[in-house]
């Protein structure tokens, strides 16, 4: 690998790379190349997130209605692009935190990263997005995001590395999702404007799968 965290040039860009997600509970870890086929828009997060006072992150539930299920969000940029994707005629399904990723750089550094998402197009491809702020991308950060891009080209997944969303499309979006919740559209519960989020604690079963990004 280079010293941005990128794998160096060889036969096979799945080379040196493993990745670990939950299936029904369990861990499993895989080499690169075999993981190709995996649902992981399906998967459950490979970490929990804790609620606890004084923190810096926004953790929390948001409700989607795309898989009618809650998908979990660790700050309000991912909470915002998670209800973009919602919105987005062309995602059939997304899971957070799908899965850890391995590999070591040329300093022999292990550098492991959990991508934010996992989406499955209606088309069947896919695309994985990790979401930080410009401001915010540390060497560190754009090393493991090199490694990621590097990772899903290399198994034909689009990668996106996206930022803030504007803010009057996320407001609207906001207002428009508490609208969608089936006890909302049911009766059951009055009123919309955001009753699809949630802060809570997320536990997807396996949060020693892997180490913090």
């Amino acid at each position: 690998m280079d010293d941005q965290g990128k794998p160096l040039s060889g036969g096979d860009g799945t080379a040196g790379f493993e990745v670990a997600w939950v299936r029904d509970g369990v861990e499993v870890r895989r080499p690169l190349a075999d993981v190709a086929g995996v649902a992981f828009e399906e998967v459950a997060p490979v970490r929990e997130f804790p609620l606890y006072r004084g923190q810096r992150h926004f953790p929390g539930l948001y409700w989607a209605a795309t898989m009618l299920r809650h998908v979990g969000f660790e700050s309000r940029l991912e909470r915002d692009h998670a209800i973009s994707m919602d919105f987005d005629p062309r995602v059939a399904w997304f899971a957070s935190q799908p899965y850890w990723l391995f590999w070591t750089s040329a300093e022999g550094t292990r550098l492991t990263h959990a991508p934010d998402y996992f989406a499955r197009r209606a088309d069947g491809s896919a695309v994985v997005v990790d979401c930080r702020h410009e401001g915010r991308r540390r060497p560190r950060d754009l090393a493991k995001f090199a490694g990621t891009q590097m990772a899903c080209e290399a198994v034909g997944w689009d990668i996106r590395l996206v930022g803030e969303i504007d803010r009057v499309r996320v407001a609207n979006l906001r207002w428009l999702s508490g609208f969608r919740h089936p006890a909302i559209r049911s009766g059951r519960v009055g009123g919309g404007g955001g009753g699809c989020l949630r802060r809570s604690r997320i536990s997807g079963g396996a949060g020693r799968a892997g180490r913090g990004r």
